[in-house]
């Protein structure tokens, strides 16, 4: 076996610059800028590094200077509509996490119990999570969630089942969960039942629907860009 010569890396050496020099140096860019103010806002509070993902499409790619006519006015569009756009997903994904949390917890609470997530017969490993895996991320959900009425109650009144009812729990937990809970469904009835209720008669296409949610919700929360940016 040929081992590969490791590659020897310089060190980071780059220096952090103030917000006043940071606009300096965008103006030796060839960036317009027609209010100081405004832009030093943007960068001491957007951040340089943040705002350097929407201009890099409005620079040249060998000089990086900006392209002619270029102004931080049409930087901050490109990131106050991206803002936007992450805005309008959150809100849609909210309404849809709340609906389908909801119907599964109310379709496998009367076929099986409240308790049916902790029941391992109705569940089969997907990929490489299992019920174990599932389990696991729930008790984290919920004893992070401690504190909250609803789960403090369950904790002074009962001690088994040793996590509370689905509907409390699915306050809990994150819209990944639950695709990962639908996804490892082992009735095929269930499923279909479940994907029924929004319209979609291919279990397939609702479980990449799911996860395609979650991963859009997921990009939102934690601020990554949905304007395409080719560098």
């Amino acid at each position: 076996m040929v081992r590969k010569t490791p590659v020897t890396k310089p060190p980071f050496t780059k220096s952090a610059f103030t917000p006043q020099a940071l606009l300096a140096k965008l103006k030796t860019q060839g960036l317009v800028i027609n209010d100081d103010k405004i832009a030093l806002k943007y960068i001491s509070y957007v951040g340089h590094f943040r705002l350097k993902g929407y201009w890099y499409p409005l620079q040249d790619a060998a000089s990086k200077n900006f392209l002619p006519s270029t102004t931080f006015e049409h930087v901050v569009k490109r990131y106050e509509c991206d803002r936007e756009i992450r805005a309008i997903i959150m809100e849609s994904v909210e309404r849809l996490e709340v609906a389908v949390r909801t119907v599964i917890c109310n379709l496998l609470s009367l076929k099986y119990s409240p308790h049916w997530y902790l029941k391992t017969e109705i569940f089969a490993p997907k990929g490489k999570v299992g019920l174990g895996q599932m389990l696991s991320k729930i008790e984290g959900e919920v004893e992070r969630a401690s504190s909250r009425l609803y789960i403090k109650a369950y904790y002074d009144n009962y001690d088994d089942p040793y996590l509370p009812p689905s509907w409390a729990m699915s306050e809990c937990v994150t819209l990944g969960t639950w695709s990962k809970i639908f996804a490892m469904l082992r009735d095929p009835t269930d499923r279909k039942v479940i994907s029924s209720k929004f319209g979609i008669t291919q279990v397939e296409v609702f479980e990449s629907w799911l996860h395609t949610l979650t991963v859009l919700r997921n990009m939102a929360a934690h601020h990554d860009r949905f304007i395409e940016v080719r560098i």
